[in-house]
């Protein structure tokens, strides 16, 4: 996910790859970041933030702006009755390194579980991942309780 918010604020700027990548990391390195394909180290991390002329505290706000976005996508998507789109995006997301996409995946799936007569077959086996995960948190944040609830 902090791959696709560099390159949105990239985009946004309008720079070239080159303007943010100079002298933190190698064109193809970076490229394979903007691609999801490798993380990268904190100190990497602010050099393109500082290439790119933001703050971590600008980034972290394009970064709940983009999980705003997703989370009405996600009830969007429940509210028109588009639950294969939603369990796709839990398909692709509940593996995730990020925490929230997790959850947002975790998210889409019980929403397609408790509305939907499982008409399209759909498999009950994440309910139980999700529910163990959440039965083995040390404490709760009220990200987990509203997941419990």
């Amino acid at each position: 996910m902090y791959n696709e918010i560099i390159k949105k604020i990239r985009i946004e700027k309008g720079m070239k790859q080159k303007e943010v990548y100079l002298n933190v990391v190698s064109k193809s390195f970076y490229s394979d970041f903007e691609a999801g394909k490798n993380s990268i180290e904190v100190s990497k991390f602010m050099g393109l933030l500082s290439n790119l002329g933001i703050s971590f505290n600008e980034f972290e706000y394009y970064q709940k702006e983009n999980e705003i976005n997703l989370e009405e996508k996600i009830d969007k998507l429940y509210n028109q009755g588009q639950f294969e789109e939603l369990y796709s995006f839990y398909l692709e997301n509940h593996e995730n390194k990020q925490v929230t996409l997790r959850y947002l995946a975790m998210k889409s799936y019980l929403l397609v579980l408790i509305t939907n007569t499982n008409f399209y077959k759909f498999s009950r086996e994440p309910f139980r991942e999700i529910i163990s995960e959440v039965e083995n948190y040390k404490t709760w944040t009220l990200k987990e309780i509203s997941l419990a609830k």
